[in-house]
């Protein structure tokens, strides 16, 4: 029940990224846009060390491949134009790709308890 609740957060969040990123996510480059960059994440919660320091706040285009979390939903929000707050940041992300990502949940056992990472943050 846990992980169902937690997937259906993840899912929750994503929504809140595309609602920051208003543009249609399979929307076609128009002449003089951004070439999409490409990011295939192979452990859930590296996103941030796949996207260089540059390409956080210019990038415009996102195709994400991979295994994703909550850390990473958060970084994509930041690239889209909004932290966790809903303070504005630098992002210009306005196309996102997730046809090839799939959402897991980082947990880490406590005790009896099991305590999802996201809710550290």
């Amino acid at each position: 029940m846990l992980m169902q609740h937690n997937l259906h957060l993840l899912g929750m969040v994503a929504a809140s990224i595309l609602a920051v990123a208003p543009t249609d996510a399979f929307a076609q480059a128009k002449a003089g846009e951004q070439t999409p960059v490409t990011v295939n994440v192979t452990t859930a919660g590296t996103l941030n060390t796949l996207v260089t320091s540059d390409q956080k706040f210019t990038t415009t285009s996102l195709v994400v491949k991979g295994a994703l979390n909550g850390a990473d939903i958060l970084f994509l929000r930041e690239m889209a134009g909004s932290d966790k707050k809903g303070v504005a940041t630098e992002g210009k992300l306005e196309v996102l790709d997730l046809t090839e990502a799939n959402f897991v949940t980082a947990r880490k056992n406590v005790g009896r308890n099991y305590l999802d990472l996201g809710e550290l943050e």
